[in-house]
């Protein structure tokens, strides 16, 4: 595969990074634009957590919109095929969002249901999965 042909995968996986950040700033904007009284948690049963201090969800909240960015300047990389922009920020985004995920786990007091424990493997799988594919078989296809 020459160097200035974009597999098909690294296409999709561009387009999925930048689905994915949408669902990251509504998320962000969720935590730091409605204040959560702390100790309160959702009326769904679903997800059974419990909200920190509004100081702790605005770091959270920061925390996930500086992934956000990384993530849609990562997606430009990924469409341009940069290695610089595509490949590293791509394991930086990486690195972030399992910090992200452990420390939403541990300040938010979450009790594991199943459909929590679901989005959790999920979110680790997708992240597992992007890394992979970017540091593995696509690798060659960055300049």
């Amino acid at each position: 595969m020459s160097p200035q042909q974009r597999p098909v995968g690294l296409t999709v996986l561009a387009v999925l990074a930048f689905l994915l950040a949408w669902g990251g700033a509504v998320s962000a904007l969720d935590l730091l634009l409605i204040a959560h009284p702390p100790g309160s948690g959702p009326t769904s049963t679903d997800f059974n957590f419990v909200y920190p201090a509004r100081a702790v969800q605005v770091g959270l909240g920061l925390l996930a919109l500086l992934r956000v960015a990384i993530q849609v300047v990562a997606g430009i990389g990924l469409l341009r095929q940069s290695e610089r922009l595509g490949r590293k920020l791509g394991n930086l985004w990486g690195a972030l969002s399992l910090l992200q995920i452990a420390l939403t786990h541990i300040l938010m007091q979450t009790r594991p249901t199943p459909v929590y424990l679901m989005s959790l493997l999920g979110g680790v799988a997708t992240v597992g999965v992007v890394l992979s594919l970017i540091n593995g078989p696509f690798r060659r296809a960055f300049r």
